[in-house]
């Protein structure tokens, strides 16, 4: 089915004349601004043959469509997302569009403002970030910047929800923007020319004409079905002719031309008054992206995560609720509870080793609850502060030879929050090589939060250099694994384009009120999966089940990994989800069941076996059954062979890992 034919066939019937779409450049706040003009209930959208998504819901107070699209940085778009939201916009099926800026990086947002205005759809302006802009001694005026695009425009901070009501109230004031965009005499006439063809055929024919001046192949599959071959091969004849007058593509030059426009006339409307605090942040955040100073800050970043996922969540606040909550308090006080029934299987079906109590309930409050909260707040802080951009620009020339570019830095550092949204964030990778790359790397041996969260808590009772092992086996197999797979993946990488925000000191009440959604969404879907694998757990454990297992899996565990038995239990938590594995171990190596080497290995072990259900499922989804299929090939051997490794290699020199 051709792209125009798939599109034709979208969800139309619910994205009627009416429809309001925000349009915004990527990271510019645009869902939040959604989540704070839709009511609760939304939907999820999927675009035909496609996987990319996006969400509608009604907007608060009225009977509109809110859509919230994926973000667009250029309507000369490369990757999938991109491509699919413009093509949802540009055949008309919005009514009115509400266009986030972003107020403290207005040229980028200008240049995506230029090239909507040539589509003529009702607009309204929302100057988000407002207060970052202000921080940085940025102003705009806003009163000029509406005399320029002839539109409405109202301040917002979307994470604040101010503005909201003002901005809501403003889409009655929508216009059609003015068509600011000068071109050079050549171009400008191409474009007449091409127009003049499309008029009566295409939505809105100077936009389309732009889009295929830029030798985009994508629009011509949208529109064919509405322009006969003729005029699409005489539209190509006057591409080709300006093509043959320049020295570069015509997509290169009129990307240019967009940036300098904005450049121009941002001039009108924006005034830059930093600060001394602001010129050090500004000569900071360009020290991150040279090596010489950027791998230090690379390596203080670690050092401050392991400060306070390690130090003050792992070992302060898991002492405090797992060892003396639960441990001294609640576990006892359900125990006495139960005595008087005399019933030994239902004080261990609450209490016992699989307890609903000790081992669901423990688990999640006790262990996963305050080193996940504090994981979310470090990564709050390095969202907030700008510095991700910066470590894709510091890793770009490693990953260049894996196979991608510094834009991989994103999904994977994503794969430390979850591995499932990180598999589905590699969308923005612009070739099939790179997207199937990163997904076997986020596979193979990212530990996610939560994982990583009881991580920390194992660490915390073993030598330090237990933490380098672990995570240093880990870098070196995904870098050679990534090197290897950059050789065998047919295919090309993509241009390496990515904007880097301002550096800033971030705000700790948003960072810390986001932190505290994620944990709460995360124990929402955690909780259950404990209780119940505490519940499947101890009835398999009381009919013989684990026994079983162990007598057939604790000879290939003793003889290549050096596991105990007990390492089948902790395995098989570790299939249901990774964390409650890890948190099972934790258990285990409290009682002694586990040495320190044991411990390290099946660390090692359970990160690079397939994670949890959910991320096996949008595995399968993302990258089809056949690649899929050649992941899970690859990883769960390379688990194995590592995990081996390893173990003789700690046997052979003699190491514990015990402080």
């Amino acid at each position: 089915m051709s792209e125009s034919q798939s599109y034709k066939n979208s969800e139309s019937s619910e994205i009627n004349g009416k429809s309001i779409c925000l349009v915004g450049n990527v990271n510019v706040g645009k869902s939040t601004l959604f989540n704070a003009l839709a009511e609760n209930r939304q939907h999820e959208k999927t675009c035909p043959g496609t996987v990319v998504v996006y969400n509608t819901a009604r907007i608060k107070g009225g009977d509109d469509t809110l859509m919230d699209l994926p973000g667009i940085n250029s309507l000369l778009v490369s990757n999938e997302d991109e491509k699919e939201a413009r093509n949802l916009i540009i055949k008309g099926e919005v009514g009115t569009i509400i266009h986030v800026l972003d107020a403290h990086n207005m040229i980028r947002s200008i240049s995506l403002a230029l090239q909507m205005a040539e589509f003529g759809i009702p607009t309204v302006f929302a100057l988000n970030k407002d207060d970052m802009a202000q921080v940085r001694g940025i102003r705009v005026d806003i009163e000029k910047l509406a005399v320029l695009f002839g539109v409405k425009v109202t301040r917002t901070v979307a994470r604040e929800k101010l503005g909201i009501a003002n901005l809501r109230d403003s889409l009655v004031y929508c216009a059609v923007p003015k068509k600011l965009l000068k071109f050079p005499d050549d171009t400008e006439q191409a474009l007449r020319e091409i127009t003049a063809l499309l008029e009566g055929k295409v939505y809105s024919a100077r936009g389309i004409a732009m889009l295929l001046l830029a030798d985009d192949a994508s629009i011509k599959q949208l529109i064919e079905s509405d322009v006969d071959p003729t005029t699409l091969f005489e539209c190509g004849q006057i591409v080709q002719e300006l093509q043959e007058q320049r020295r570069k593509p015509i997509s290169l030059t009129l990307s240019e031309h967009f940036m300098y426009q904005a450049t121009r006339l941002s001039r009108d409307f924006q005034q830059k008054k930093p600060d001394q605090k602001t010129q050090f942040l500004t000569e900071l955040g360009r020290s991150s992206t040279r090596l010489s100073l950027g791998i230090p800050q690379a390596l203080l970043m670690m050092v401050f995560m392991y400060l306070l996922v390690g130090k003050l969540g792992a070992e302060y606040l898991v002492g405090l609720l797992e060892g003396k909550l639960f441990g001294e308090f609640i576990i006892p006080q359900v125990t006495n509870l139960l005595a008087p029934l005399n019933t030994p299987w239902i004080t261990d079906l609450f209490c016992g080793d699989f307890g609903l109590v000790s081992m669901g309930l423990g688990l999640a409050f006790g262990v996963l609850l305050p080193v996940l909260l504090t994981f979310y707040i470090f990564y709050g802080i390095l969202e907030d502060s700008g510095y991700l951009p910066r470590l894709s620009v510091l890793l770009d020339n490693l990953l260049r030879k894996m196979g991608m570019n510094g834009k991989g830095v994103m999904p994977l550092i994503m794969g430390f929050s979850c591995i499932t949204m990180a598999i589905m964030t590699a969308r923005m990778l612009d070739t099939k090589k790179e997207k199937f790359i990163v997904t076997l790397l986020l596979t193979l041996g990212i530990p996610c939060a939560p994982l990583l969260s009881v991580m920390f808590v194992i660490f915390a009772k073993l030598h330090w250099s237990a933490m380098l092992v672990v995570f240093g086996v880990l870098i070196v197999k995904i870098i050679i694994v990534g090197i290897i797979a950059n050789k065998l993946v047919p295919g090309q990488r993509g241009a390496f384009i990515i904007e880097i925000p301002p550096l800033r000191i971030p705000d700790f009440h948003p960072v810390f009120k986001r932190a505290v959604l994620r944990l709460t969404a995360f124990l929402k879907e955690a909780v259950p999966v404990f209780l119940f694998a505490s519940v499947i757990l101890f009835v398999f454990d009381k009919m013989g089940g684990l026994d079983a297992m162990r007598a057939f899996f604790s000879p290939t565990a003793k003889w290549l990994l050096g596991l105990p038995e007990h390492s089948v239990e902790v395995l098989v938590m570790t299939l249901v989800r990774r964390e409650a594995g890890a948190a099972l171990l934790d258990q285990f190596f409290n009682k002694g069941l586990f040495n320190g080497v044991q411990a390290v290995v099946i660390l090692i072990v359970m990160t690079s076996l397939l994670p949890c259900v959910n991320a096996v499922i949008v595995l399968f989804k993302e990258r089809g059954w056949k690649q899929a299929s050649v992941i899970v090939g690859v990883v769960m051997p390379a688990a194995i062979l590592v995990g081996t490794i390893v173990n003789y290699v700690c046997v052979f020199t003699g190491v514990t890992f015990l402080p």
